[in-house]
């Protein structure tokens, strides 16, 4: 009898212990599984900031339903037609052309003030391209009011011819081109002419000034 109860023990005792080191195993096994697939803490930074909080802000869309990036267009295209008069007198076209130029270049500089992000070479052309827009809308304004006032007004004529005269041009060149002036078909044309020369010159000047503004601060 005692021998029996013995080896019923013994058994007894085999398979609990067999049991128990079955079930330390998987806890062991889903213990290792969890900490395998438990998620990567954020790296923060000194300030306490995530990486995902200190990672600059992707580039933003440049057009005309941006408003910052038309308010400094604006900006830009206004300071541009306000030292273009001085820029005239002083250098004459070619200083025009640098101040046109620079309007795009200071627009793109203003945008990413504003903004704070990457601005990329076409971005930085659009943005130029805005400003362009902008400052041939103020030169078609002020050349159709000039054009208006020498169409209807004898005296600015006059003044217009002596001033065609004393820019060195030859008699026969300078009467065609007050021939033109007092041709009414003749004086659309120019107008035409001139505005499609402001437009392209605006907007092609200010994109190159813009573009390279965002290489410069890429």
């Amino acid at each position: 009898m005692c021998q029996g109860r013995c080896v019923r023990c013994f058994l007894l005792h085999r398979v609990g212990s067999r049991c128990a080191k079955g079930r330390l195993n998987r806890a062991h096994s889903n213990a290792t599984q969890s900490v395998a697939t438990a998620p990567e803490p954020k790296v923060a930074n000194s300030v306490g900031a995530t990486e995902e909080e200190i990672a600059p802000p992707a580039e933003a869309s440049v057009s005309f339903q941006s408003r910052t990036a038309v308010r400094c267009g604006v900006i830009a295209a206004a300071l541009s037609f306000l030292l273009m008069f001085p820029a005239v007198m002083v250098g004459g076209n070619g200083l025009q052309l640098v101040v046109t130029f620079l309007g795009g270049f200071y627009a793109v500089f203003l945008y990413r003030r504003r903004t704070g992000v990457e601005v990329s070479v076409l971005s930085g052309a659009r943005v130029g391209w805005i400003t362009g827009i902008f400052l041939f809308t103020l030169f078609t304004v002020l050349t159709t009011l000039g054009m208006a006032m020498l169409a209807t007004s004898s005296e600015v004529m006059q003044a217009y011819e002596a001033q065609v005269k004393s820019m060195g041009a030859s008699g026969e060149a300078a009467k065609q081109m007050i021939e033109v002036m007092r041709n009414p078909s003749g004086f659309a044309m120019f107008l035409v002419g001139l505005l499609l020369y402001l437009f392209m010159i605006s907007t092609l000047l200010c994109s190159l000034g813009g573009a390279l503004a965002a290489r410069f601060h890429a």
